[in-house]
């Protein structure tokens, strides 16, 4: 997973260059829907193969998300306010950390779902959602 982790930083930095903040923070939600997909293949067929998969997607989608959150808090909210803004967003693994082993419980599948829930709601987030007022960042 660390590997990948480092590998997906590199990956969607070199994305984000090329084709811009957002669209590679919508590929970087769709790594985490394929990795949801993987996860709840595994727990119904049993495969190495897609566990792996499951390992590999997660590792290098939270690498990318890590990699984007500076430079979404620089361009969406502006210079203003940069490092309370930037350290708002990382707060998200506390509330991973509390809410994680509540919903899933030992029941994997349950876990899954919500891992997916989860994966939804951060894609509608991408698309309803707008740059503040007066700001003029890029």
């Amino acid at each position: 997973v660390s590997v990948f982790n480092g590998a997906g930083r590199m990956i969607f930095g070199i994305l984000f260059d090329k084709i811009g903040h957002r669209r590679t923070m919508f590929c970087i939600v769709f790594v985490y829907a394929l990795a949801s997909a993987a996860l709840l293949g595994t727990l119904f067929t049993g495969s190495t193969i897609l566990l792996v998969a499951s390992f590999v997607l997660t590792g290098a989608g939270y690498g990318g998300a890590v990699a984007m959150n500076p430079v979404f808090a620089a361009r969406f909210f502006g210079r203003k306010n940069y490092g309370a803004n930037y350290s708002i967003i990382n707060i998200s693994p506390i509330f991973a950390v509390i809410i994680g082993p509540t919903v899933g419980s030992g029941d994997y599948l349950r876990a899954f779902i919500f891992v997916g829930i989860f994966t939804a709601i951060a894609f509608a987030a991408m698309l309803l959602m707008k740059k503040p007022e007066g700001n003029t960042s890029d």
